[in-house]
């Protein structure tokens, strides 16, 4: 290897920035798992569940919007009926 095959700092300026990330090397991993393997199941199904605990967690906190926002709706409605009978039996 020579010295051109190696990014050297070529200025004083240039030390305050980080060239070693330029010698590293990342490694693409593959699935070596077969299908049927039980470590391979295991870890699908918990993604699996994960996913499920969060779409539920999403439904069950818009239901409760929902909620609030029904029974804000019988409240007002429940007020306007009130003020109908009480004008009603003036």
């Amino acid at each position: 290897m020579s010295n051109n095959d190696k990014r050297t700092y070529k200025s004083l300026k240039e030390h305050g920035n980080d060239i070693s990330y330029e010698n590293e090397v990342h490694h693409s991993i593959k699935e070596d798992r077969g299908s049927s393997d039980l470590t391979l199941k295991i870890d699908k199904l918990e993604k699996e569940n994960y996913q499920l605990k969060k779409d539920n967690a999403m439904v069950r906190e818009t239901c409760q919007v929902d909620l609030l926002v029904k029974d804000q709706e019988i409240g007002r409605l429940m007020k306007k009926i009130n003020e109908l009978t009480s004008n009603r039996s003036k």
